[in-house]
């Protein structure tokens, strides 16, 4: 990443860096695609980094003081890296007037505190979406009255044409949950409106793992605006509060399937697994606790599912070798980060 700034007869300023000239090196290759000056002389640039060849971007921001030198104060020693929206790298910067930063790109806006740090007030955990069919953002600027204006290329069948989309700066109101329950417990979704009145309706949509379509109930505010609604969750689910147009940021509610050993008979057990849906397919682990510590015997796929009780009862019976007294374990392991189910297990049981 290279900056370099001129006086105003067009010389290079011996006062900014080195002769005028700055240069920051960062991973394979780094650039810069635009740049925006704050009210205190700070300069703030956005581009991508790519950290080896043949590798995704990633968005890249940093912040020099007015005579060049990286910002200590602004992500790490000046520089952010962030993984928001892989693949990418931003396009066009603004500055809103209380400090935060504005990046637009292919993946729609992100927005960052001025420290640097994404603000998860925004879209889902910083970044709001380009829509579909997606649009490549060029440009970004902020309105008097707080909301997003980015412009650029759009997909439009066989051929691309210029068009715009419009963020609301500002959320509507507060929105918290728990980050994880187990199933089949409730959770309680909770936020405070902006304008803080009571009786306005508050609509929460909800969308579970692998939904294609988004589900919504109602609820309304009480004293002092606040709303509170419960769920019950069956998988991974997201959910935004919508009051009148305007939608809060995203969400997320990851859920833990209740997770059971049982002892038949014959040296056989049932290992089962309780969840919103159906499991059948998936391994569980048998584990031995042995010189303090809990120790992998097997995976074991479950292969009967029965509508018993709340959601679906996933099971597979199987048998264990002799051994005095074993203390015995099943664990479900979480296949990927963000995938319908969180790792738990069940409690321990003495063979």
């Amino acid at each position: 990443m290279t900056l370099a700034r001129y006086t105003s007869n067009g010389s290079l300023d011996p006062s900014f860096g080195s002769g005028g000239i700055v240069d920051t090196a960062r991973g394979f290759s780094a650039t810069i695609e635009d740049m925006a000056l704050q009210p205190d002389g700070k300069i703030v640039v956005v581009g991508g980094i790519t950290d080896r060849i043949y590798r995704e971007a990633h968005i890249s921001l940093a912040r020099y003081l007015p005579s060049g030198a990286l910002d200590p104060a602004f992500g790490s020693d000046g520089i952010v890296k962030t993984d928001q929206a892989d693949q990418s790298w931003g396009n066009s910067l603004t500055l809103q007037p209380d400090g935060k930063i504005i990046v637009a790109g292919m993946f729609g806006v992100a927005r960052f505190r001025s420290d640097g740090t994404p603000d998860k007030t925004f879209g889902r955990q910083g970044v709001a979406s380009s829509g579909t069919p997606e649009l490549i953002a060029l440009a970004v600027t902020v309105q008097p009255d707080g909301r997003i204006v980015t412009a650029g290329i759009r997909a439009n069948g066989g051929s691309q044409g210029f068009a715009l989309n419009r963020y609301y700066g500002a959320s509507p109101s507060t929105i918290g949950a728990p980050g994880i329950v187990a199933f089949p417990r409730a959770a309680v979704i909770q936020g405070r409106v902006s304008d803080g009145r009571s009786g306005v309706r508050v609509q929460i949509l909800r969308r579970g793992c692998y939904d294609l379509s988004t589900h919504a109930a109602a609820t309304t505010t009480h004293q002092g605006g606040v709303w509170r609604v419960r769920v019950q969750p069956g998988s991974r689910t997201d959910y935004q509060a919508k009051i009148a147009e305007q939608t809060t940021a995203q969400v997320q509610v990851g859920v833990r399937p209740k997770v059971s050993l049982s002892k038949l008979r014959d040296g056989r057990y049932r290992a089962s697994v309780r969840a919103g849906r159906p499991l059948v397919g998936r391994r569980v682990v048998l584990q031995r606790y042995v010189r303090g510590a809990w120790r992998s015997v097997r995976s074991i796929v479950l292969r009967r599912a029965a509508k018993r009780g709340p959601g679906a009862l996933s099971s597979a019976s199987f048998s264990v070798g002799a051994s005095r007294n074993p203390r015995l374990r099943i664990l479900y392991v979480r296949e990927y980060p963000g995938s319908c189910y969180e790792s738990a297990a069940s409690r321990a049981l003495r063979g």
